[in-house]
Parts: structure tokens; sequence; C-alpha cells
């Protein structure tokens, strides 16, 4: 969903910062946990990969029925890949010390905490990097 897409109710209620990716991120929705409608921004980069994705899925043997953008390459399966089986591979293919530390849950709670401090104020940047005894700098 682009600005010109949007309610002007809802793009009133933004930020000028959240304005400015309105405009410049694509917005999709997809099913998360229990049937849950899950929004995911875009950037142009992403996009553009995205694409480059569909147009070599039949290249890559992928079912024309199988609806999901990570596909299982498998031509007749119409499943999707399991991020988790995928990281779990990739972690002990990397030669971590402790791959079973990489995990999605993990990763997921790792950018809801970057997230989160991307949204402080300078303020409280200043409290919480005083709190973890760390220099602001080093956070910014």
């Amino acid at each position: 969903m682009r600005n010109k897409d949007c309610p002007q109710e809802v793009t009133e209620a933004l930020s000028a910062t959240e304005r400015i990716l309105l405009n410049t991120l694509a917005r999709v929705e997809i099913r998360g946990k229990r049937g849950r409608t899950v929004p995911v921004l875009l950037t142009s980069k992403s996009q553009r990969c995205l694409e480059l994705l569909f147009k070599w899925r039949d290249t890559a043997g992928v079912a024309k029925d199988n609806v999901y953008v990570f596909p299982k390459p498998n031509n007749g399966c119409l499943e999707a890949l399991r991020s988790a089986d995928v990281l779990r591979t990739f972690s002990k293919a990397a030669g971590l010390t402790n791959p079973e530390m990489i995990t999605s849950t993990r990763l997921q709670k790792h950018v809801a905490t970057v997230a989160h401090f991307l949204s402080l104020n300078k303020n409280d940047l200043d409290i919480m990097a005083s709190f973890l005894g760390h220099d602001i700098t080093v956070h910014r």
C-alpha cells in the first residue's frame, strides 16, 4: 500500500517519519500464526529481489501451482520452505560454535529489541545506555 492507497485518517495519525516510510515502502500482507494478517514493509530493493525470484521459478523447478514466495523447489510440490529448518541448516553449515543458539524465535526477539531501541527518543536512549553501563555512542 502506498500513500495514495492509505485512508486519510490513517495518514493524518502518522508521524512525519512514518509518512516518509509510507511513501517509500510497499506494504504487503501475509498470513501469520493462527491465520492473522501480518503487514510486511518492502524496500524497492526487496521488491526487485522478489521479482527476480518469481522470474526464475520455472527454471528452479517450482510447481506452477505453488503459491508460496519461498517454495520447495520440487516439481509438483505445493509446500513452502520452513524458515526454521533453513536457519538451522545454515547455522550448522557456517561452523558456529553453538548453532543451536541461532533460532527463529531468538531472531524474532532480537529484531523486536532492536526495533524498540530504534523507536526510543534521545533521552530514553541515554537512560537505557546508562542503565546497561554502556556509552551511548555505541548504541547509536
